[in-house]
């Protein structure tokens, strides 16, 4: 594609989510969750048809150390049976997502919360696309539209990047993730 590593900048939003549907899902989280709590969205599946669905997934008990965390609601933002997994496991999460969402709904839902932290999935293409602030885990073998190393992508300046070391379990990537504060920006699209 003739992209380099050197001299290339992170590509600004270039969609959007519609602000009304955006501020109706903040709304709602507002409600169900606990005041002052930043809301954090998790998607930690790949679609189950994809062949590579072990290598790029986590497990529902994989993410429930994010629910304990002070201080973080979390959104349920993960589609299908597997979004169900969470409700026995983390009961105070917000779901977003018990019935299927349209994608322009999906992106608003998203849009609403804080930050999303995100397997390499459409929520994790969809924060990036509309400049939403992302953490983003994958295997040490990737896409390579995250590139071979960094913590960053040519492709969404909104994203950071967090790798399980080959070998390594993926709670490896998210308590990096988790480590690393996980940072909220202070201004929403």
């Amino acid at each position: 594609l003739g992209i380099g590593s050197e001299g290339v900048t992170a590509r600004a939003a270039y969609l959007s989510a519609d602000p009304t549907q955006a501020s109706a899902w903040r709304d709602r989280y507002a409600r169900l969750g606990r005041q002052g709590h930043r809301k954090i969205g998790v998607v930690w599946r790949a679609n189950p048809a994809n062949v590579a669905l072990s290598n790029r997934s986590l497990r529902a008990e994989d993410v429930v150390p994010l629910a304990a965390l002070d201080g973080v609601d979390l959104v349920n933002l993960q589609g299908g049976p597997a979004g169900r997994e969470l409700v026995r496991l983390a009961p105070q999460r917000i779901e977003a997502t018990q019935s299927p969402l349209v994608l322009d709904e999906f992106a608003a839902a998203l849009a609403a919360t804080d930050l999303v932290v995100s397997v390499d999935t459409m929520a994790a293409h969809c924060a990036g696309a509309i400049g939403h602030p992302a953490f983003v885990l994958f295997p040490a073998d990737p896409g390579w539209w995250w590139g071979l190393k960094g913590d960053h992508t040519t492709f969404y300046s909104s994203a950071r990047l967090f790798r399980r070391a080959a070998g390594a379990p993926w709670s490896s990537a998210l308590q990096a993730a988790i480590a690393a504060g996980l940072e909220v920006s202070a201004t929403r699209p």
